[in-house]
């Protein structure tokens, strides 16, 4: 087993949130998002303002995408290692962080859609791409409410003396999810906490998101220290 890959793969968490996070605030100045209050004509004037940092923003948070599903895989690696835990809760957290990966990405193509020709568009098109776009971005729960649900199971199936991750970290992965629901509801709204630039909407769910991160980045290389080890004992022995 090669444990150094294991860590870049749960450092690729990291990778992901700082590329993503310079391409999407620094450079394209989409946090805080796009109002979904504006008109036609103010959201295709936000597009054509700086449309070349825009681009290269959105570009660069498409990069950071590439390192998500790594952490997905190291993730699902070390939920393997439970052995009462069914192999089928590793796949469909495979399946989540893939499907959560391509959600994003399509959204994020959407805003390069909404850019590309905004000069040239009519501006209620460019309305309805950024539409696409932001809807997309904020109400990606199916993939992620899979992927910690089958996470949360997996450590609840660990009945071993030293369990992969603490027992917590399950209902930790139950109650996370909850706060991915809220945002549906920014269907209903263009203002206030529940639009998709609220606070319900989009900043709890944000801040969710980076702390579910955070805490798994942390038990998962505890993980693999622990698995590591393991193995150095049994190699002694």
């Amino acid at each position: 087993m090669n444990f150094s890959m294991q860590r870049v793969c749960a450092w690729s968490c990291i990778g992901f949130a700082a590329i993503f996070t310079v391409g999407f605030w620094l450079f394209s100045g989409f946090l805080p998002p796009i109002r979904p209050s504006d008109n036609a004509q103010q959201i295709a004037a936000i597009y054509n303002a700086d449309g070349d940092m825009i681009r290269v923003g959105l570009i660069l948070s498409l990069t950071g995408c590439v390192s998500f599903p790594l952490f997905g895989g190291v993730l699902a690696a070390q939920t393997r290692r439970i052995k009462s835990a069914s192999p089928a809760f590793a796949y469909i957290q495979i399946a989540g962080a893939a499907g959560a990966t391509v959600v994003i990405m399509l959204a994020l193509v959407f805003m390069l859609a909404a850019g590309f020709r905004s000069d040239a568009l009519d501006p209620d098109v460019v309305q309805g791409l950024n539409d696409v776009a932001w809807i997309m971005f904020i109400i990606t729960f199916p993939p992620f409410l899979a992927w910690c649900i089958a996470l949360a199971m997996a450590i609840f199936s660990d009945t071993s003396e030293n369990p992969v991750f603490p027992r917590w970290a399950g209902y930790f992965n139950i109650w996370i999810p909850g706060l991915f629901l809220p945002p549906v509801l920014l269907v209903f709204f263009k203002s206030g906490p529940f639009a998709w630039n609220g606070l319900v909407t989009f900043w709890v769910a944000l801040t969710d998101f980076f702390v579910w991160m955070i805490v798994m980045f942390i038990l998962v290389l505890k993980a693999i220290n622990a698995e590591e080890a393991e193995a150095k004992a049994a190699a002694s022995s």
